[in-house]
């Protein structure tokens, strides 16, 4: 009720507090992306997700399924960027850190990133 016990911190500590995680025995230093920022592409990966699960009601093209597709690998290549802060990640060849489309290749890697860097920048707990 009254915050006994609890510890105080900065403005600057809780905005650019960071939290080590491991996924796929692999180790990542990851932020709080900005969530409203995400929304629209939320919004993509919720259509793709009802696309494929209501199979046989609705039909799409081969086309539509990849424009679909490749809006999901931008948002979580978006969402993988904004969150990772170790190791460094780069959009082009010659900048410094590796490709995110490296990380991006496997994509059972990539979901569960994105899928953390969410729900940590969601959670309210640290």
């Amino acid at each position: 009720m009254f915050g006994f016990g609890k510890k105080e911190k900065t403005l600057e500590d809780h905005l650019y507090s960071t939290k080590k995680i491991i996924v796929q025995e692999v180790i990542f230093h990851i932020r709080k992306v900005d969530v409203l920022h995400y929304m629209e592409g939320a919004k993509v990966m919720v259509n793709l997700f009802q696309t494929y699960s209501v199979k046989g009601k609705t039909e799409h093209t081969e086309q539509e399924q990849i424009r679909d597709m490749k809006k999901a690998k931008d948002y979580m290549r978006d969402i993988i960027m904004a969150g990772v802060v170790k190791p460094k990640l780069k959009r082009k060849e010659e900048d410094e850190g590796i490709l995110v489309d490296e990380v991006l290749s496997d994509w059972f890697l990539a979901k569960e990133l994105s899928e953390e860097i969410m729900a940590y920048t969601l959670s309210k707990k640290k």
